[in-house]
Formats: C-alpha cells, sequence, structure tokens
C-alpha cells in the first residue's frame, strides 16, 4: 500500500546492499527485522481498544513520513560507494529507521487496515466491501513491487520522497475526514454515515408525558372513589327501633 511498508519488506536486502553490507549480513539483519512485526503486533492489542482510531491512523502515517524523511536525508548525504569508507553511524541510523518503520506499521496502522473495515460497513456490505478493500491493498503492493526496482534503478534515494508524501498526505486526510469509529455500535455507525437518523428525545419526551398522564388518572380515579364512598348512605342495623 501507499506506506511504503511493502517496499521495505521485499527490497530491504537492496537496501542493505547500498550500505555496503555483505550476503551475510544483509541476512541477518533480514532475520532481526521479521521478528519485529509478530512483537508489535501483540503489542497493539493492548492498546487498539484505549486509543481513538483516528490518533491511531494519523501518529502512524506521520511517523512514517518522518522516517522515510530520515532515510532519505542519510541516504543523500551519506552515500555508500563502492571503493569509498562508509559512515557506519549513517548506516545504524538508517537500519534502524527500517526498523522503526516496520514496528510502528506492524502495531497501529497495519492492524488498523483490518479493524476500520469491518466497523464501518453495515452488515449487508461487510463481506463484499471487506473484499474489494483487501483487492485494492495488495494491488498496490504488487505494483510497488514491481515499480520499485526500476524506481531504485532510475532514481535512487529520490524514490523514497514518494514515501513521505503520500504518508504525509494520508496523515491529513486521516485527520480531517476520518470519523472517530472506536466504541460506536453498529447504529451509531449508521448514523454517523448518515445511513439513518435516529432522535431519542422526543421518543423520552412522549414515553414521560405518557407515564405522567397514568399517574394523574390514577390519582383522579382514586379521589373520585373515597368521594363516592363518603356520599352514600349509611343503612340502618335490623335491631334499632
Amino acid at each position: 500500500m501507499l506506506s511504503g511498508i511493502s517496499f521495505i519488506q521485499y527490497f530491504q536486502p537492496a537496501i542493505y546492499a547500498t550500505l555496503q553490507y555483505n550476503q551475510d549480513q544483509q541476512l541477518l539483519i533480514s532475520g532481526l527485522y521479521g521478528l519485529v512485526a509478530p512483537v508489535a503486533c501483540l503489542a497493539c492489542l493492548l492498546f487498539v481498544d484505549r486509543i481513538g482510531r483516528r490518533k491511531i491512523l494519523v501518529s502512524s502515517a506521520s511517523l512514517l513520513s518522518l522516517c522515510y524523511l530520515i532515510i532519505t536525508i542519510i541516504a543523500a548525504i551519506f552515500p555508500a560507494r563502492p571503493g569509498f569508507p562508509t559512515n557506519e553511524a549513517a548506516q545504524r541510523g538508517l537500519i534502524a529507521c527500517v526498523f522503526v518503520l516496520s514496528a510502528n506499521y506492524s502495531a497501529l496502522l497495519g492492524p488498523m487496515t483490518w479493524i476500520i473495515p469491518p466497523e464501518v460497513f453495515t452488515t449487508e456490505l461487510r463481506g463484499k466491501a471487506n473484499a474489494v478493500v483487501q483487492v485494492l491493498h495488495y494491488s498496490i503492493s504488487l505494483i510497488i513491487a514491481q515499480c520499485s526496482p526500476i524506481a531504485l534503478a532510475a532514481v535512487g534515494w529520490k524514490y523514497y520522497i514518494f514515501f513521505i508524501l503520500t504518508n504525509a498526505l494520508c496523515a491529513i486526510v486521516f485527520a480531517i475526514t476520518y470519523p472517530e469509529t472506536r466504541g460506536k455500535s453498529l447504529e451509531d455507525m449508521s448514523e454517523i454515515f448518515g445511513d439513518i437518523k435516529r432522535s431519542m428525545e422526543p421518543e423520552l419526551g412522549n414515553a414521560g408525558t405518557t407515564l405522567s398522564d397514568r399517574k394523574t388518572a390514577g390519582s383522579a380515579s382514586m379521589q373520585s372513589r373515597r368521594r363516592s364512598r363518603s356520599k352514600r348512605p349509611r343503612s340502618r342495623p335490623s335491631w334499632e327501633p
């Protein structure tokens, strides 16, 4: 997808190769990279229902954009050239940003792609809508996977600017257009997205008026019975003269 995580996942060995790491080092770093995502996904379970969905989306996209910005600056200022000494601090910084990218996506933005679509669609549309969302998701990932080698060969580190812009744009879109859906029921979702409009106040008002009328009518009935009993003539016992 446009977060660029598929580019990092598929082409991280190529990124490490540009830092002049040998094949064994590339495989070691890639293996350590693969451990980050499961741990981050487990950590997501601790806070995903405690923090608002929109906050997670905005913060994750912003952090992704920042990480790509740092990666772009490091790759532009400290390029790894064959036969020239490399800046080891810059290498470590770039690898750290790659790991932060993975942890950020796996803990924040990644799970939201599976949580939000089932929440916002109605029961009738949920299955089809989720299918469309996932088809788009993996189609974009496939396009990026096919285009990335060509882009890296053509423009090099400048290709990272594309992901800086896409993640920054996503953060703005999330902040402006996405409603908060955490803790909302299906009825609340329908109201948020304009499918139905619920107005509970008139119903409560009518219920209150009806209950008040019943109390008033009951009280009046009891008073009427008491008056009728008090006005009823008393019958004299048969033994009185």
